[in-house]
């Protein structure tokens, strides 16, 4: 069962639920649990579907839950996990939830005595000693913190020197993010020991 109403051409699913016959949707109309569900249907316009039969209740309940994931229902008070649910390719299934979360912000990053960071960016792509990222079969934490913390280029030393010489300059936190723009996710994440900056080994550069 889904409830809709039309906005600029668009259909907005309000709430998607099942039950076992076709009463149970039109229950909802006389009385339901979700008082603010209830306020919206006394005084909206709108349409109701309703699909099915289905061969179980287990395909009901794959159903219910797609839609869910996939259309947020303003009115659906579960929006616990679900091995149901739709999510990007690797994503298992504890973490879907988060996905419903607001972006992380600059606030959010610099909280404490974090004022700089360094950012890593991990490919799905392996160099040399460094594994890459793969969604679907992640490396181990040892070998995603291994290649955070190999090889950055820090500018010809301009960086290094300054947090040597003076180490409140010096970031206090490494992230270590994966994806592309405008949908990374961090992987990693390393406080720094600013105490040691001293015992980097600068590299050459290759001829």
């Amino acid at each position: 069962m889904s409830i809709y109403t039309e906005t600029q051409r668009l259909f907005k699913i309000k709430y998607a639920g099942r039950g076992k016959s076709a009463t149970r949707a039109s229950s909802h109309q006389k009385k339901t649990h979700n008082i603010e569900f209830e306020n919206w249907l006394k005084n909206a316009s709108y349409k109701l579907e309703i699909a099915g039969p289905y061969e179980n209740e287990q395909t009901a309940i794959a159903v219910e839950e797609a839609l869910i994931s996939t259309h947020q229902p303003e009115f659906n008070m579960r929006k616990e996990s679900s091995k149901y649910s739709f999510r990007p390719l690797g994503v298992p299934e504890k973490y879907v939830t988060r996905l419903e979360q607001q972006p992380l912000n600059y606030g959010d990053l610099f909280k404490g005595n974090t004022e700089s960071i360094i950012l890593v960016k991990v490919t799905d792509k392996t160099l040399g000693d460094r594994v890459g990222y793969n969604l679907v079969e992640p490396p181990s934490d040892a070998a995603i913190v291994e290649r955070v913390e190999k090889y950055w280029q820090l500018g010809n030393n301009k960086y290094l020197g300054t947090w040597i010489k003076d180490k409140k300059l010096s970031p206090t936190l490494i992230l270590g993010i994966t994806g592309s723009p405008g949908n990374q996710v961090i992987i990693a994440s390393l406080e720094v020991d600013i105490s040691a900056w001293d015992a980097v080994e600068v590299m050459k550069k290759s001829s």
